[in-house]
């Protein structure tokens, strides 16, 4: 009991963390040592973060980072952010496909071949799109960031 209090505490505390505001590209005063941003890795996902100290501007959740608010200042970098995030429901797929095959492979044996083979080729195929959704997103996110970082002063 006092573990599972101990994770609550832990997963509330990382989830109100804020996010810092992101530096407008387009500015005078931005550089690239001070406003480029760059995706770095977490223990629950991906952050967006901004600059040589990192500053973090976006948290991931389950669907990944939202990175239209970060990049808005660069309308080229928005159009690639918004289908990022059109296709972040990817993850959602992949894990109900990956949840019908562990269910498949966990039902008793009395279940016909036909029935099984059928819910198989379902959760790959659920798991197949959910993937490339998410590998869509990603791509998307990535062009996103380097669209931003393009406009910033060298």
């Amino acid at each position: 009991m006092r573990a599972l209090f101990l994770a609550l505490a832990f997963l509330s505390a990382a989830a109100a963390a804020q996010d810092a505001p992101v530096a407008d590209a387009s500015s005078e005063d931005c550089t690239y040592e001070i406003c480029a941003l760059r995706v770095e890795p977490g223990f629950f996902g991906v952050h967006i973060v901004q600059g040589r100290d990192g500053l973090r501007v976006s948290t991931s959740g389950f669907l990944g980072p939202n990175i239209a608010d970060v990049v808005a200042s660069s309308p080229e970098a928005l159009a690639h952010a918004e289908r990022a995030e059109s296709a972040r429901t990817g993850s959602v797929f992949a894990a109900l496909g990956a949840s019908v095959l562990l269910a498949v492979a966990a039902t008793p044996e009395e279940i016909s071949d036909g029935v099984r083979l059928g819910t198989l080729i379902g959760g790959f195929g659920l798991a197949f799109y959910g993937t490339s959704l998410t590998l869509k997103s990603q791509r998307e996110m990535s062009r996103a960031i380097w669209e931003y970082n393009a406009q910033i002063p060298r």
